[in-house]
Formats: C-alpha cells, sequence, structure tokens
C-alpha cells in the first residue's frame, strides 16, 4: 500500500459513537467540523468515533457512517482527502460489510485522493501477484484485495481499467475454487461501471458457464452487464442462462433474472424463451423473484409488445395480489400498452399517497416513467411529486427530480412550477439530487430556456462538478436549452475531460465526451439556425 501519512490510534471512542448515530447525520458533521483543525494536522483521534461506526456489526450504523463520509467528501474536499487514507488503514482486518462500504468510497474518491486511490489500487495488485505466488497461505488477503478492486471498480471504472485484462487471465488461469467466485464478482462489479472494461471477458465466462464451476450467479452477472451494451457478444450464452432459471436456487435467481433484464433492455428476442418461466415466477412467494421476472417481461414488453401480449393477464394478476410489486412495473411496457398504463398509474397514485420514506422515492420515479409516455394518465400525482423536493431524504429528492424530468420531456407545461425548487437544489450538497435536477431543467427549459434564465449561471457552474455523473446530466441540459453563454465553458470542459470517463443513464453508458461534443453541436446549430432566420 502507498505509505501512510498518519497513523490512527485503533481505540474505541463508544460515546461519541452512540452520539453519532442517535444524533445522526447532522450532529456527525458538526463534529467533525469542530476536530477538524486536528483532523488536517494528522491527528485522527477525532475521527475515531465514526471508525467505531465502520466497525460495528450493526448495518444502519454504518449506513450513518458511510453518508457523513459522503457529506464530508461534497463539502469539505481537503478533508475528505485526509480521511480516505485515515480509511485505507482499515481495510484489510474489517468484516466483509465494512470493506465494501471503504471500497465504495475509495471508489467515489475525488481531488488529491484520487490519485491516491490509484497508486492504492496499483500496490494491491503489486501484493496480489506476490502473495498468490506464495501460496494458499495468503489467499485469505489475496481474496481481499480481489474483492476490493471489483467495488472500487463499480464506482470508478477508470481507476481500475488497466487491471482488467489481468482478472481475466488469471480467471482463465487459475483452478483455485475461491477464485472462480471472487473474479467474476470482481468483473461483475467493473462491468457495473462500464461494460466497455469487461466485454472481452465474455468467451472466459461463456466457457466457465458452461463447466458450471460452482460460481454461476456472477459469472452470469457479468455476462448480463456485457450483454446490455453488446448482446451479441453473448448470445450463444443465453439458452444456458434461461435454464439455469429451473435449477438455480432463489437467491441465485435474482442475480440471473437481473442479467436477463439487462439482455432484453437490448435484444428481447434473445430471451424470449423465458417468458412461459417468467409467467410462473409471478406467483413466486419471494418478492426479489416475482419482481425480477417483472422487470425481465417489462424489458422484453418495452421492446417488443406481441412478446408478451399473452403475459398481460398474468401482470393484472400480480399486481392485484401484490401490489407493491407494481413499483418495479416501468413505462418500458406501459408505452406499448396504454390500458395497462392506465390500470398501474391509479395503484401507484396510491401507493405514494401511503408510503413511507423508503419506498416513496420508487414508486415517484414509476410514475415519472409512465408519464414520459403518457402525462396525462399521472397528472393528479404530478403535485405530490413536486413535494417530495422538499423531502427531507436527498435519494427521495433525486428520484422526485428524475421523475419531473421525465414527465417534463413529454410535456414540460405540466411541471414548470417545479422551476425555481430545481434551480434551488442545483446548491445542494448530494450528487444524485444536482445531477437530476439538471436532467429536468433541460428537459422542462429546452424550448423555454427564459424560464432558467436567473439559474443559468448556477447550472453552468456544475459542469465543472468532481462528479461524473452531475458533469455529463448538466452538459446535456445545456445542451438541450441552448444558450449562448454556455458554449465556451462546455468548449473547455471538453479538452480536459478524459477519454474514459463514463456514466450509467437510465440502462445505458454514456462516454462523457461523446455528452459534451453532442451539447456544444446542438448549441452552434440552433444559433446558425437563428442566424439564418
Amino acid at each position: 500500500m502507498p505509505k501512510k501519512k498518519y497513523e490512527i490510534k485503533n481505540k474505541p471512542a463508544r460515546k461519541e459513537a452512540w452520539r453519532l448515530k442517535k444524533g445522526g447525520i447532522e450532529y456527525g458533521f458538526r463534529y467533525i467540523q469542530k476536530n477538524k483543525r486536528d483532523i488536517m494536522k494528522g491527528d485522527f483521534n477525532a475521527l475515531i468515533p465514526l471508525i467505531t461506526l465502520m466497525s460495528t456489526p450493526h448495518l444502519d450504523k454504518k449506513g450513518v457512517s458511510v453518508e457523513l463520509l459522503g457529506v464530508i467528501k461534497e463539502k469539505d474536499p481537503e478533508l475528505s482527502d485526509v480521511i480516505v487514507e485515515a480509511l485505507v488503514s482499515f481495510l484489510p482486518e474489517q468484516d466483509a460489510e465494512t470493506r465494501s462500504y471503504v471500497g465504495e468510497i475509495l471508489g467515489e474518491a475525488r481531488g488529491n485522493s484520487e490519485e491516491f486511490v490509484r497508486d492504492l489500487v496499483n500496490e494491491m495488485w503489486n501484493n496480489f501477484e506476490l502473495l498468490k505466488s506464495r501460496g494458499e497461505e495468503n489467499w485469505f488477503i489475496v481474496n481481499h484485495i480481489i474483492e476490493i478492486i471489483g467495488v472500487i471498480g463499480s464506482r470508478n471504472p477508470c481507476m481500475v481499467s488497466h487491471l482488467v485484462p489481468m482478472l481475466i487471465k488469471n480467471l482463465e488461469e487459475d483452478e483455485s475454487a475461491s477464485f472462480f467466485w471472487l473474479l467474476p464478482k470482481a468483473l461483475s462489479d467493473i462491468g457495473m461501471g462500464n461494460p466497455d472494461l469487461i466485454k472481452d471477458a465474455a468467451p472466459t465466462l461463456k466457457q466457465l458457464l458452461r463447466e458450471e464451476k460452482g460460481v454461476t450467479p456472477f459469472i452470469v452477472s457479468a455476462l448480463g452487464y456485457i450483454g446490455a451494451k453488446y448482446p451479441e457478444r453473448i448470445a450463444d450464452a443465453v439458452p444456458k442462462i434461461i435454464e439455469l432459471l429451473e435449477k438455480s436456487r432463489e437467491a441465485d435467481r435474482v442475480l440471473i433474472l437481473e442479467a436477463l433484464a439487462k439482455v432484453a433492455s437490448k435484444n428481447p428476442g434473445l430471451v424470449k424463451d423465458a417468458i412461459p418461466k417468467l409467467q410462473e415466477m409471478l406467483n413466486s412467494q419471494d418478492a426479489h423473484v416475482r419482481s425480477g421476472a417483472i422487470i425481465v417481461l417489462s424489458s422484453i414488453g418495452g421492446k417488443d409488445p406481441e412478446l408478451i401480449k399473452e403475459t398481460i393477464p398474468f401482470l393484472r394478476k400480480t399486481l392485484h395480489d401484490f401490489p407493491e410489486d407494481s413499483t418495479y412495473i416501468s413505462a418500458d411496457m406501459a408505452a406499448n400498452h396504454p390500458d395497462l398504463a392506465r390500470e398501474i398509474a391509479p395503484l401507484l397514485m396510491k401507493l405514494l399517497s401511503e408510503a413511507d420514506e423508503k419506498n416513496r422515492g420508487w414508486i415517484a420515479g414509476a410514475l415519472g416513467e409512465i408519464g414520459s409516455v403518457y402525462p396525462d394518465i399521472v397528472t393528479e400525482a404530478i403535485p405530490q411529486i413536486m413535494e417530495m423536493l422538499d423531502d427531507p431524504s436527498e435519494e427521495n429528492k433525486a428520484w422526485a427530480a428524475d421523475a419531473i424530468g421525465s414527465i417534463g420531456m413529454k410535456d414540460p407545461k405540466l411541471v414548470i412550477d417545479a422551476v425555481p425548487s430545481l434551480i434551488s437544489l442545483l446548491k445542494s450538497t448530494d450528487r444524485g439530487v444536482v445531477a437530476w435536477s439538471a436532467y429536468a431543467l433541460g428537459n422542462i427549459c429546452q424550448d423555454a430556456p427564459s424560464l432558467i434564465e436567473n439559474g443559468l449561471p448556477t447550472l453552468i457552474q456544475k459542469i465543472n462538478d468532481p462528479d461524473e455523473l452531475v458533469r455529463g446530466l448538466t452538459a446535456e441540459a445545456l445542451g438541450k436549452i441552448g444558450h449562448l453563454s454556455a458554449l465556451d465553458p462546455l468548449k473547455k470542459l471538453l479538452e480536459k475531460e478524459k477519454d474514459d470517463r463514463v456514466i450509467g443513464v437510465k440502462d445505458d453508458w454514456l462516454y462523457l465526451k461523446d455528452i459534451i461534443e453532442k451539447a456544444i453541436d446542438r448549441i452552434e446549430l440552433k444559433h446558425v439556425h437563428m442566424e439564418t432566420g
């Protein structure tokens, strides 16, 4: 690992950890800010309560600490750097859940700490090669290294892209059972961040699938991410994946269903033979399996409604018997089945009015998807979705902005009153809230740029945000709005944007440079037309 600049005294601070848990994020942020000066000097005693929360087996407490670190990272990048370095010390010695949380934070590192994490990843790989050569007694540490590389790659695939060929090589050559579990999972994690990086692993993964080495779900998951962009590369493996739906245990079926949904979103014909089994799964007592089957059918129906027309009665029964699953039915299917959309929307609106904080976002998102096709069907829900822009949950605010943007893409007049709130949310510290607010503003204001005149400078500033999703959706929004003042900032962003930066938006992977170039072209074309009359 890179040489540590700081050492952490690993002693518990239970009292302050309890206060952090009870006081929540705001208390935690004030606590860290109060001790910021000492932390910047390298005295990490002030961080020990937070580290204690990371070490606890209670996931809700870990969640508080992770969210707090996210707040600190966004509000104070300088402090985030030293926290990232501090957390590295805890990678080898904590439980799997903690390692995963720490890996996610490392994957989201920006600023100076991004270079630090790149160095860390390279050093971890060097240690992997060395320890692996020494034999089985080191496999516990070796496995941790592969695990963390995958988690980091799921959040920031650019940091680990150069290691993917070596991961594939190890998968081809190594016969150890643990590697057949970890290496496909790591490739799947990286494919989640960017399927382009793992597409060359398809032949190896398909061979392992045929041999059924015992880690089938993660092999299938990795193939699913490849198939989401390159279905032709995994087409000959789809029959085997469908076959596994019959003989896999319930927990593994969820991963298999997710993979089939990704493939179906690009080429529904490849998975049509799974439809009878998917119909059976609509009656499963396992909610995850049931919802997974609905998602696959939705992906198929969104591309080719004829393939699932005989499934509509099964879906109606599922909606009646398991109404909570309606949150998983997207407008992909409703777009081609207006009668189904009209049946789903009232149920979703009822669920939204009754939902707790945890479920409000999902339901609003589903209504937004239907509204992107049939806005008149969800009109009654729009005021409630707009109210969610003031929701205490940042995640729910992001879902609401996404839903409003989807509806606004089809009929901006219905959500025009949300513009002032969306402009205010551009100042949020949450990347999802900022990104989807920008998305919504671009859709609502693309034919009426005067609506965002007061907020345009703030929106333009966001193209320099450290987060890729924010930069990408902001650039896209500015291209739609078409204001000339955004042209030079976009051109400067294009010059410094890296070729390998990619974002996932609504089941698609887009390179940031492509988004920026398209935005520039739209603005220039719009003003050429204006000048020529």
